[in-house]
């Protein structure tokens, strides 16, 4: 009897220990069980990274107010309109959240290869690249091309805020656009190189460089084709133009442009 009552005690005394930690665990006074309207009172909404929402449930990320490293994030998880939980650093969810912001339904389908390639980039490049590429200031976004039907003739995307929201392309926004063609892939490989092109365009502000000098577009193709490289994707780039066809030029084009 005594051995069961020592278990049990144990248990109690764990549980307790496990709960006190974890509302002592982050020094701004975030604990367990606050209330939303509590939580953003000490991050406030303006300063949300990305977020997500499901029934009842909340996912907002912030950076991290505890650490000097910029590339901190924390994701603090609601239920109920109070504070379950939160995560330091986890990039799968602060992804998730922005491409349920940023990418139009056509990639947020679960069977969509294209919207998996997304995933795939965002998840494995440089973190500081990343943090670029989703800044809410000038987002990325993606929306889809059509190859055929009726929307290879006109579509349209809504994009619009909602009460709570933060400041968004408030210095403008690059748009991705993605054929449609991309999704008779055979595998979500051969996708990924064509979308790393196109962040790497982003990041080199090729835009811009391209409209002050529209000969080196060819130049500017080159340098994007090899930051992809770089950045490990040279097997998915020869996959692509297996697929695909013609030279990376041509494969990095079937993209829209780089504007």
């Amino acid at each position: 009897m005594m051995r069961y009552f020592r278990i049990i005690f144990c248990a109690v005394l764990m549980a307790g220990l496990v709960s006190f930690y974890a509302r002592q665990a982050f020094p701004s006074g975030i604990v367990a069980g606050m209330t939303r309207e509590e939580l953003l009172g000490v991050y406030p909404e303006p300063d949300k990274l990305t977020y997500r929402t499901e029934p009842n449930k909340e996912w907002i990320t912030f950076n991290n107010k505890e650490d000097s490293s910029p590339g901190e994030i924390i994701t603090f998880r609601l239920v109920d309109g109070k504070v379950e939980g939160w995560d330091l650093d986890d990039r799968h969810e602060f992804i998730r959240e922005y491409v349920g912001e940023f990418a139009s339904g056509y990639y947020r389908n679960a069977n969509s290869l294209t919207g998996k390639a997304i995933l795939n980039v965002l998840t494995s490049l440089p973190w500081k690249d990343v943090l670029v590429l989703t800044n809410r200031k000038r987002p990325v976004v993606f929306v889809e091309n059509h190859s055929d039907g009726p929307g290879r003739i006109a579509n349209s995307t809504d994009m619009r805020s909602f009460k709570g929201d933060p400041p968004t392309c408030t210095e403008g926004l690059w748009i991705v656009k993605l054929s449609t063609e991309l999704e008779g892939a055979d595998s979500v490989d051969e996708i990924e190189s064509i979308v790393a092109h196109e962040m790497a365009h982003y990041l080199l502000d090729n835009g811009m460089r391209v409209s002050a000098d529209p000969a080196s577009t060819e130049k500017y193709e080159r340098e994007a084709a090899d930051l992809v490289e770089k950045w490990g994707f040279a097997d998915e780039m020869k996959k692509a133009r297996a697929r695909f066809g013609g030279s990376r030029r041509a494969v990095v084009s079937t993209t829209g442009g780089n504007q």
